[in-house]
Formats: structure tokens, sequence, C-alpha cells
């Protein structure tokens, strides 16, 4: 009965310790996004996740990653210079009106934030990972925009990592294995 005990109590550490995950796809395309909002002649489109409190870590992931796309290309049936592939995401908590960008392209048509000639070298200059910490639940958008969605191509995945659960809460899940071990034993 002890090895029980043990596989038990090892058991509910890991699976309450493991943190849960939601790929986030947001589509170039108009009405392909739970999201669209509108700021002026532009458009913000995207996907709003109810994340509870704690830091959640968001990773960059391509079609290899499990994410529905690699990169997106704002500029794929226009013949301008500075055309090319991008990797951006902004997130908002105000419901998309306003977002802090991740990544790059989108912005102006200068060096300083440039496009890539595929779409694999714009996920591979993608930013690293990064956090988002909330005191409390709170609904955060991820979105992307543009103000002409016709020639459009691609699109951003992410994966949004929630927090792992403090050693505190860990240790009242083997608590509470123990003693449902404790009691079945009892009762055999």
């Amino acid at each position: 009965m002890k090895g029980r005990f043990g596989v038990a109590c090892l058991a509910g550490a890991v699976l309450a310790g493991q943190a849960s995950a939601t790929i986030v796809n947001i589509s170039t395309h108009l009405g392909a996004n739970p999201v669209e909002v509108t700021v002026g002649s532009i458009k913000h489109v995207g996907v709003t996740l109810s994340l509870g409190p704690g830091t959640h870590t968001v990773t960059p992931i391509d079609t290899s990653g499990g994410g529905a796309y690699t990169a997106a290309n704002r500029f794929s049936q226009v013949n301008l210079p500075f055309k090319g592939w991008e990797w951006n995401v902004f997130v908002s908590t105000d419901g998309g009106l306003t977002g802090v960008k991740h990544g790059y392209g989108g912005g102006s048509p200068s060096n300083d934030d440039p496009y890539q000639a595929t779409a694999a070298a714009a996920f591979a200059a993608a930013p690293a990972p990064f956090l988002l910490t909330y005191g409390s639940a709170t609904d955060v958008t991820f979105f992307w925009l543009d103000d002409n969605f016709g020639d459009n191509t691609g699109g951003i995945s992410i994966d949004v990592s929630s927090p792992v659960p403090e050693p505190f809460t860990l240790s009242l899940v083997g608590l509470a294995l123990a003693t449902a071990v404790r009691r079945r034993r009892k009762l055999a």
C-alpha cells in the first residue's frame, strides 16, 4: 500500500504543477477572428482571453509548433519596395482599442521596422517569449492591425501559458490526495 500512496501523491503534484496553455491564431483576414475593433481607419483583429491572476508566458509559435500560421504579409498582392513578411502581436486590456506591440513590421517601411523575405524568416525574427502579469482576472485581447485587409496573407499564432500553481497549492493537492488514499485504505 505504501507504493500506491507515494505514486498517488507524486501524480497529484505533477498534475497540479502543469501549466495550462491556449493556442491563439489571429488571421489577417476580416471576418475570421472573434474580435474586430475599428480605431480611426485601422481595424484591430484578434482574440480575447480571460487570464487569471499571475504571470502568463506568451510564446510565438508557427505551424510546426501547433499554430495555424507562421507569419503575416500585409502586402502580398501589391508591388511595394518595402513589402514582405512580419511577425507582431499587440496586447491590450481595453478590448483592443490600444495595445503594446511585441515583434516587428507593420509600422513604417523604414529600416527600423523591417519586413522579411519569407514567412520562415519572419518567424525566426519573432520576439522571444514575453511575460504578462496580472493581479486579478483580466480580459486580454491579442490582436494584429491593418488598414487594408484585401491583400493580406497568413496570420500570427501564439501559445499563452497560464501560471503553474504556487508550491502552497501543490502542498494542498498532495495533502488532499494523501487523505483520500488513507481513507480508502481504512475502508478496505
